[in-house]
């Protein structure tokens, strides 16, 4: 277990990075979107899909350890422990937006079927909806990756008395059963 977190702990620095940067891109392009613009960054928002796996899957395989054996309701409040308040926010903001972007582009649908196709509307609904999700998917990593960079460092993943991964609001070893210590 040391030598996965180990190795865990030294990737994670650049994957914090990689996300930022494609939350900083697609924000340049959510706001390009919303001001009407029709940049290089609008024409190829494409792009920033690419970056989604690449934040996302060590994202994924963090969860995983640091969630490992909680109880699935407080899985939010166990990845994001290490993470500074205004992290947080962010990334439940953005998972709200994420959804309003979503029902913007069935409105815009809804009103460009409605109008027979001749809605001449400047906004473009899909890259919007889009960009929201990919402002939600980078955010929520950054967060994550960050938060578990942390906790690593500090080496706060707990464990019971035999060894065994113990999340952070566990009392009892979920492969053991022994009492976990809350100091």
């Amino acid at each position: 277990m040391d030598k996965i977190v180990n190795y865990v702990k030294a990737i994670l620095y650049p994957f914090v990075i990689l996300a930022a940067i494609g939350f900083i891109l697609t924000l340049m392009v959510h706001l390009s979107i919303w001001a009407g613009y029709d940049n290089a960054l609008v024409k190829h928002k494409f792009i920033l899909l690419a970056g989604i796996p690449a934040v996302w899957l060590p994202t994924a395989l963090v969860f995983q350890l640091l969630t490992k054996g909680s109880n699935q309701k407080n899985n939010w409040k166990v990845y994001m422990r290490e993470c500074p308040k205004w992290m947080k926010y962010m990334s439940k903001v953005f998972f709200i937006y994420a959804f309003i972007c979503f029902l913007f582009m069935l409105f815009g649908i809804y009103t460009d079927i409605k109008s027979g196709g001749s809605n001449s509307e400047p906004l473009d609904y899909f890259s919007l909806s889009l960009s929201g999700f990919c402002l939600m998917i980078y955010s929520t990593a950054m967060s994550i990756l960050y938060s578990a960079r942390k906790i690593l460092e500090k080496g706060s993943i707990r464990s019971c008395p035999n060894g065994h991964p113990v999340a952070l609001n566990e009392s009892f070893c979920p492969y053991c059963g022994e009492k976990i210590s809350s100091g």
